[in-house]
């Protein structure tokens, strides 16, 4: 099998590491971008940067040919990246940097994270790319921002890109500020959790149906057109189902999950749902995947 060399961002990162752990599984060379305080997978060859900023992107010389840059760095992601001007520069500029780098190296491949958050507050679930984009709220405006800007440039300079829009991504390598993490924590130090209601509904994927999704992005069986692609499950699943399965997976009283103790927050969506159509007409990936069985994963790996 030839080896093949990619350029992976975000590698220090949930997505990122994973996608790069499965590429140097498989023999892929990873060239990983990571910001100066995250540090890469093992067996990745490091390419810290001070900042992602457009020009230190552009600025970037590569030593060989790649086959394609996985581009997972976002702004926005962790409860204090809050400052609009960055995400701007970040999730948009960065990415528009990217694809210029991506053309410039004769780079032919180009596979972005987009995410559920791109879609409008009154777009009808299931959501797919016909419905309303984010306008509002500052992360998904400019998560909507950069797919819509990237797949023009990338058109313009004849780049072939993919935008898959990752749902509610859980599993092992998740911080520690996320759902599960704060359910297994508070669970296993025998304080209990403080929650809402719970009656969100989210489309839940395991972190591994995100990676197949990569790597099916980056090796399809044929030529694929521009296309912004929803990696999801099509099945919703409120907050509190979710809660729930992780206590039985853990032993622990339902109890200690403390319903109603938190507001639900006001521009909370009430549901998040995709249809993963497009995932395997396109990817020829399954939706199908047992929940209470990526939940046991991701607790053990935790332990």
């Amino acid at each position: 099998m030839t080896t093949r060399c990619y350029l992976v961002t975000g590698a220090g990162g949930f997505i990122g590491g994973a996608v790069s752990r499965a590429l140097l599984a498989r023999g892929d060379q990873v060239h990983a971008l990571t910001r100066p305080d995250r540090n890469a997978p093992a067996g990745c060859i490091a390419l810290p940067v001070a900042a992602y900023r457009p020009e230190v992107l552009r600025a970037i010389v590569l030593r060989e040919p790649i086959d394609a840059i996985v581009h997972c760095a976002a702004y926005g992601v962790v409860p204090d990246e809050r400052d609009p001007a960055q995400m701007t520069t970040v999730n948009v500029d960065c990415s528009l940097a990217l694809v210029d780098l991506a053309h410039t190296s004769g780079i032919p491949r180009f596979v972005m994270a987009g995410s559920s958050a791109e879609y409008a507050d009154h777009a009808v679930p299931p959501f797919n790319p016909s419905q309303p984009l984010q306008t509002i709220r500052p992360y998904g405006a400019s998560k909507a921002q950069a797919t819509q800007s990237c797949l023009a440039r990338a058109e313009a300079l004849g780049v072939q890109l993919l935008v898959l829009r990752l749902y509610n991504v859980f599993g092992p390598g998740e911080a520690a500020h996320r759902l599960l993490p704060s359910l297994v924590r508070g669970l296993r130090e025998g304080r209990g959790v403080d929650l809402s209601l719970g009656t969100q509904t989210r489309d839940f994927i395991p972190v591994s149906l995100v990676v197949e999704a990569f790597l099916a992005a980056l090796d399809p069986p044929q030529p694929l057109p521009q296309h912004i692609i929803d990696i999801c499950s099509g099945e919703g699943t409120t907050v509190r189902q979710f809660a729930l399965a992780v206590a039985r997976e853990m032993q622990t009283a339902e109890s200690m999950l403390r319903f109603g103790t938190l507001p639900l927050r006001p521009d909370d969506l009430h549901e998040v749902r995709g249809d993963p159509t497009a995932m395997h007409e396109i990817l020829g990936l399954s939706a199908r995947f047992s929940l209470d069985e990526a939940i046991t994963l991701a607790v053990q790996h935790r332990a």
